[in-house]
């Protein structure tokens, strides 16, 4: 006999014998529903307690376990088995909650009930989830080159655990490579971070984290993350502290952009976006990725309108420093000088000699 045969029968068997002691359970509770209630009502508690099992298992074999499970199939064990292990629970749940209303319920609207909590209720409670999902994490390019190579099978190492540690594993990795530009490092320290409170929630800020629990400060649960980047990724606390802060404003849009500007972003004009206004942060990585911004602290800065130059005020301007600037001496020449002239420029208008005036 195979070894997956004898799996199979001794699967099949054991679905089978717990079965059998899920069913036992049945007459020990109708025996002690039967023991708490008046005499004139033991007769009555012992049929509903056969009649609601007897319905709801009906009720599951119709509906529900197509419903819960999807299919009548079973790699594992014959399905007749898994279909009868299940069913006992059925009749069980129902069974238990039968002994709440005795003596109070009547017969028609307790099978109604036994209908819908056979057909509906217990399969969408017991429903079947996808099974484990494989995803490759890291070894992308060996992959691609085994598979050029004419390998039919590659070798991998399996994880199977909580969706936020899997995602760490990824992370760290991503964070160990010494190719990645500011940009990639700061969108993948600041996933570290989500992905370390959503597998370590007591770190969390807040009351409902650490605060919740132990009485934290903000500043414990942040250097539990930052002393675990650190072990991990071997960077200065100073350097995940930033990178954390500037991954957190930068979405996935605004990554696209960026890593399409002509220009290489750095950390500090990162920092410089993460601190800007959430409002102004979508036009300056657009400058920024146009080209016409050579720095993102650049495209932040309110634009300054350009003023127009006055010839005649320049003009005006640059006499004034030069009259300040000349000694006496020189000054009671050029008057001598440009009297005649200043004369004839005065009488061309009243306007000049209210200024002469001043």
């Amino acid at each position: 006999m195979l070894e997956a045969d004898f799996k199979y029968i001794i699967d099949t068997l054991f679905a089978l014998f717990a079965m059998v002691l899920i069913i036992f359970m049945v007459p020990g509770f109708a025996m002690l529903e039967a023991g708490l209630v008046r005499t004139k009502n033991v007769t009555s508690v012992l049929t509903v307690n056969v009649m609601i099992y007897a319905v709801a298992s009906m009720a599951f074999l119709l509906l529900g376990f197509d419903l819960a499970f999807g299919s009548w199939e079973s790699a594992n064990l014959s399905i007749w088995a898994f279909f009868l292990f299940q069913m006992a629970f059925v009749g069980k749940t129902i069974n238990i909650m039968s002994g709440g209303v005795s003596e109070r319920v009547r017969i028609i609207p307790l099978s109604m009930y036994a209908v819908i909590m056979g057909a509906v209720i217990y399969p969408l409670v017991v429903r079947r989830l996808p099974g484990p999902r494989y995803e490759l994490i890291d070894g992308g390019h060996r992959r691609a080159a085994l598979e050029r190579l004419g390998c039919d099978a590659v070798p991998v190492r399996c994880y199977e655990g909580p969706a936020p540690a899997i995602r760490l594993i990824e992370i760290d990795t991503n964070l160990a490579r010494a190719d990645l530009s500011d940009l990639d490092r700061a969108i993948h320290m600041a996933a570290r971070r989500r992905e370390y409170v959503a597998e370590h929630p007591e770190t969390a800020q807040g009351v409902s984290g650490a605060a919740g629990r132990w009485n934290a400060s903000a500043e414990m649960a942040l250097a539990s993350f930052v002393g675990m980047t650190v072990e991990q990724t071997g960077l200065s606390k100073r350097k995940i502290l930033k990178l954390a802060q500037a991954g957190d404003a930068i979405d996935t849009v605004m990554a696209e952009r960026l890593r399409s500007a002509p220009k290489r972003i750095f950390l500090n004009d990162l920092l410089a976006l993460s601190k800007a206004p959430p409002s102004a942060r979508e036009a300056a990585v657009e400058a920024f990725a146009s080209g016409s911004a050579s720095k993102i602290a650049a495209a932040l800065k309110p634009a300054v309108p350009e003023t127009v130059k006055d010839p005649v005020e320049e003009a005006l301007n640059a006499l004034r420093s030069a009259w300040k600037r000349a000694p006496k001496a020189a000054l009671r020449r050029f008057a001598a000088e440009i009297s005649t002239e200043v004369d004839a420029l005065l009488a061309d208008g009243p306007e000049l000699r209210e200024i002469a005036a001043e």
